[in-house]
């Protein structure tokens, strides 16, 4: 496509420019060009978007795995522990778990 400009157009910008008596065709060519350009970045956002989702997958999955982990190494801890051991953690309800646990309960005996 020629240049109509007043001179200083290079190459590359001048296949921009529409000729001076097609103003409903140059419309539309910048109307594609935006349009080009939407898409482009359109295509931008959604290549970073699923690449984001990719790593969140991913700590997720490492996340629930430790979760797993420190859940069994929580249960046999417990396991192990005694009343008086738990109780600092636990918290009021100490009492009830030693029963649940098989252990005497320090609150009704007298």
């Amino acid at each position: 496509m020629l240049c109509y400009c007043r001179g200083g157009c290079t190459p590359q910008n001048s296949s921009v420019l529409p000729p001076p008596h097609s103003s409903s065709s140059g419309v539309s060519a910048i109307d594609n060009k935006i349009e080009q350009a939407m898409d482009l970045v359109k295509s931008h956002l959604l290549l970073a978007v699923r690449e984001e989702v990719e790593l969140l997958r991913e700590q997720i999955k490492e996340l629930s795995e430790r979760r797993a982990v420190l859940e069994r190494e929580n249960g046999a801890l417990r396991a192990i522990a005694t009343p008086q051991q738990l109780a600092p953690v636990v918290g009021p309800d100490a009492s009830q778990l030693s029963v649940a646990a098989g252990g005497s309960s320090s609150t009704g005996a007298v």
